[in-house]
């Protein structure tokens, strides 16, 4: 279809095909000029007419272009409409596949009555097809359970039942089957033979039929089910895993994955979460869905045996965490808009009822007042798009006591220079993000009375708490001083004043406190943030 030359629809007033046939240019290039002289008051000619029916004809050689790419798509949208209209449900890209078999057998009926030869043999397998597609077309669900079952029970399925399997009209019977608990074995039976029966349906949201078989697999044969979510889904330099390509499909199936990480933690690896949360996707729409994506995130993160995490579990809740400081200080911003909006109005509104004009100023009021309460409802949504706080304050103990997983006296992470740096990374950006003038009062208050559990309307505290906890373990280990604080001049360049280090003394206070409380995080004796704020 697309060698085929532009159609020339000839000009009734040139004998010319329109410039759009001409050129190969969209409609609109054609229309251009008649628009210019209908601006100016002259009378529609005939190049209007030619433009309207040459975007016509642009989206009938759409429709034609998708038909030979894939054929039966009148024949498909018939049978969708009985579905639909029979079954009370929304049919998904896999439904649409089963359909494709009315195209087949319309196909090679008009073949026969337009004088192909057929011999008795086709006739019959023309016949059963017809009679296959038809059951599966008006058959109700629960005429079909037992097939369902059926299958489901199968300990040794092969091309056949895939095949009749990705046939199924009806996805309520397909979900059910996969509710059902099949046998592992199926996992490599439909990749062979009906892989897109395995992945999610991007075209509505990323629903993931499949999910719970993957569960059931993960539960029953971790190798089998790890196996399929690392191997590449494509082809060469294009060729990512499986995990992306599910995670892209839709917020649904990137959730079903979160959740098939945080129940078997053995068969998807921090790697594969760390470039599945790194797509920019994962923060798109806002809302309360995205809050839940990141909720899910934080919990695969914590559940994590403090001796099984690695470099790239670090880095996954490094990104976490510095999501949820660049979202607080968006969230301060929209506030002090509200509030600004809110004293911009009453100022006005002032002045109006100093001129004596007092409908104008409770016009100023009533108008500021419904802005404002939809700023307050646009402020919620963002607050739901979130990590909750205590979240944030568990991820930040959690980071900080991996860097010491088995107690302090066993031994450091193999990457606990990754964990001070990226604590000194959040804190930087942290005060990167709070505006100059409100660093000291933020940071002003004694450190002694911050915990990094404690609520609090700023963050930067309780990171900078978390730090020096840090620091007090590292000093009960035994690490030097300048060890222990040189990741702080990253703080320093971002504030522009030069730090103040903590003291030994101040440093030997805190590791008495940790020491009696045996954990990092409850050292709570040095008085200042490292930047001296």
């Amino acid at each position: 279809m697309d060698a085929l030359p532009p159609l020339a629809v000839e000009d009734s007033t040139s004998g010319e095909p329109p410039a759009a046939a001409r050129t190969g240019q969209p409609a609109a290039w054609a229309s251009a000029p008649n628009a210019a002289n209908s601006s100016s008051g002259a009378p529609a000619g005939p190049s209007v007419t030619v433009g309207a029916g040459w975007e016509r004809v642009s989206a009938a050689a759409g429709v034609l272009r998708g038909e030979l790419e894939r054929p039966g798509g009148f024949h498909r949208a018939r049978a969708r409409g009985i579905v639909e209209r029979l079954m009370k449900v929304e049919l998904g890209a896999a439904q649409e596949t089963a359909l494709d078999v009315w195209g087949a057998v319309y196909g090679v009926a008009s073949g026969i009555l337009h004088g192909s030869a057929a011999g008795p043999g086709e006739a019959v397998q023309l016949y059963a097809d017809l009679l296959g597609a038809a059951h599966q077309l008006l058959v109700p669900l629960p005429d079909r359970a037992a097939r369902v079952l059926e299958l489901a029970a199968l300990q040794a399925p092969g091309a056949a039942e895939a095949a009749e399997l990705a046939g199924w009209a009806d996805p309520r019977a397909t979900d059910y089957f996969f509710r059902c608990g099949p046998a592992p074995v199926w996992l490599n039976v439909l990749q062979e033979h009906a892989p897109h029966l395995l992945m999610p349906d991007g075209a509505v949201g990323g629903q993931w039929p499949a999910a719970p078989f993957l569960d059931h697999v993960a539960g029953a044969d971790p190798d089998a089910a790890r196996a399929w979510l690392t191997a590449p889904a494509g082809e060469g330099a294009a060729a990512v895993a499986r995990t992306q390509q599910v995670a892209a499909a839709g917020r649904l199936a990137l959730d079903g994955l979160l959740g098939l990480a945080v129940r078997h933690r053995d068969v998807v690896d921090a790697g594969q979460l760390r470039a599945v949360l790194a797509h920019p996707g994962v923060r798109e729409s806002g809302g309360a869905v995205v809050g839940a994506t990141l909720r899910l995130a934080a919990r695969w993160a914590r559940a994590m045996p403090r001796t099984g995490r690695t470099r790239e579990w670090i880095l996954v809740v490094e990104v976490l965490l510095t999501g949820a400081v660049e979202d607080e200080h968006a969230g301060h911003l929209s506030l002090r808009a509200v509030a600004e909006r809110v004293a911009a109005a009453e100022a006005r509104a002032k002045e109006a009822a100093d001129a004596g004009d007092a409908a104008a100023a409770e016009a100023v009021v009533t108008a500021a007042l419904a802005r404002e309460e939809e700023m307050r409802e646009l402020i919620a949504e963002q607050a739901a798009a979130h990590l909750p706080p205590h979240e944030v304050a568990v991820l930040l103990r959690e980071l900080a006591c991996t860097a010491y997983p088995a107690g302090r006296t066993a031994g450091a992470h193999p990457n606990i220079a990754m964990i001070r740096a990226a604590l000194a990374g959040l804190l930087a950006r942290d005060t990167e993000l709070l505006p100059a003038a409100s660093r000291s009062l933020v940071y002003g208050a004694d450190l002694d009375q911050v915990h990094a559990g404690d609520p609090a309307a700023y963050g930067g505290p309780r990171l900078a708490r978390t730090v020096l906890d840090l620091a007090a373990a590292d000093a009960d280990a035994g690490v030097g001083l300048a060890e222990r604080t040189r990741w702080l001049a990253r703080v320093a360049a971002v504030d522009g004043r030069p730090p103040r280090r903590p003291s030994a003394r101040r440093l030997r206070r805190a590791r008495r406190r940790a020491g009696r409380a045996g954990v990092v995080g409850s050292g709570r004796r040095a008085r200042r943030a490292p930047g001296g704020r």
